[in-house]
């Protein structure tokens, strides 16, 4: 075993009560002391490097259990050969100053929920201005690395071009667009998704040619090849506020939601029954997650393995569930959302293939017929 991300989900509770959340509300918290007995367990099998990693429900309700155990985890690790880095995934509304001054020390990522121009209907009413200001605060923090998460339903997609805009004007060097997938896409809502990343590209191309970044990560050109397939287990594993351990986080909201046995076959029990018993329960349970790759999953139309596009092809086996309730079965829309992103992606490098360089800071822009959005 050899591990490089730790997950600790500090609470199931949330102060917003986003449209599209998959999650199952609860008033459950992480325990300080299995958190930190947690790490002492894993904390001989962790790699060179070591992300650790905070979320909820909204983790910042449990501050108090994330900065207890970053100092637990700073008395331990001081000597040792492992990097720690640390991030954090939060709406925001509770990032107090003093709480900002502590993730600055501790350099750490914070994953900012905010979808934009949509906050305010899909979030919480009255949240996109405060929201706004904490993104410039964060921003203001040279030792914080900021990115953003933005998601899109059928009924706010008409707002993720100007929303993504807002975003990467605001300062934002790593913005993620993500599309919720429990309601059904229709055809009109497809199309216009298809229009607003087409938007989105053009503008993010005229930009790359000004700073030569693209800020949004969905566009980015594909790293590698190959079939993909789930890595939870193999180089992560995650504490749930109940104290069981799971190769992902999803698994436990999944297990949760949908009560299902299948849910729970991936759950590595306790760290206690772990620590007992590794050499018979992590091999089994892994082998659940092993099964979890592009070549097992399914559409109502086909098996993915019979795609053209299986190869540029990433599903998270859970978020995938959530819709279809199976784990391994993508609803078709979900599929055709994924088709309207590659085919953006593809665009996206193609028009890259055929601009110049991106010029010096300060020289004029050639002349030459452009598409700004």
């Amino acid at each position: 075993m050899e591990f490089s991300g730790l997950t600790f989900v500090l609470t199931d509770d949330c102060n917003f009560r986003c449209s599209y959340c998959y999650q199952k509300r609860g008033r459950t918290r992480l325990d300080p002391e299995a958190a930190k007995r947690a790490f002492d367990l894993f904390q001989p099998f962790l790699g060179p490097e070591c992300s650790v990693n905070f979320y909820g429900g909204e983790p910042l309700l449990a501050a108090g259990t994330m900065v207890d155990l970053v100092r637990h985890i700073g008395s331990r690790a001081a000597g040792r050969k492992t990097k720690i880095t640390y991030s954090v995934a939060t709406n925001g509304s509770l990032l107090t100053g003093g709480l900002l001054d502590f993730l600055e020390s501790h350099r750490f990522t914070v994953l900012l929920s905010f979808d934009g121009y949509a906050q305010d209907e899909a979030r919480r009413r009255g949240s996109f201005g405060p929201t706004v200001a904490v993104l410039r605060e964060l921003l203001s923090r040279p030792r914080v690395k900021l990115e953003t998460n933005s998601v899109f339903t059928p009924a706010t997609v008409g707002r993720l071009y100007p929303s993504m805009r807002l975003i990467v004007e605001t300062g934002v060097a790593e913005a993620t667009v993500s599309i919720a997938n429990e309601r059904p896409w229709n055809a009109a809502a497809l199309e216009e998704l298809r229009k607003q990343l087409s938007a989105l590209r053009r503008f993010l191309r005229a930009r790359y040619e000004r700073t030569g970044a693209l800020p949004v990560t969905n566009l980015l050109k594909p790293q590698g090849g190959g079939v993909f397939g789930c890595a939870a287990g193999r180089d992560r594993m995650a504490l749930s506020p109940d104290g069981r351990l799971w190769g992902c986080y999803f698994y436990y909201d999944y297990a949760r939601k949908k009560g299902s046995r299948d849910g729970r076959r991936y759950c590595f029990g306790t760290p206690e029954s772990f620590a007992r018993d590794s050499g018979r329960v992590y091999p089994e349970v892994l082998r659940s997650y092993a099964d979890l790759h592009m070549g097992t999953f399914w559409t109502d139309e086909r098996r993915c393995a019979a795609c053209p596009d299986v190869q540029d092809c990433v599903v998270c086996p859970v978020d995938a569930a959530f819709a279809s309730g199976l784990i391994g079965r993508v609803m078709t829309g979900d599929c055709r959302v994924r088709a309207i992103f590659r085919d953006e992606r593809a665009r996206m490098w193609e028009d890259l293939r055929s601009w110049p360089a991106p010029r010096p800071a300060g020289r004029p822009a050639p002349s030459r017929g452009r598409t700004q959005a």
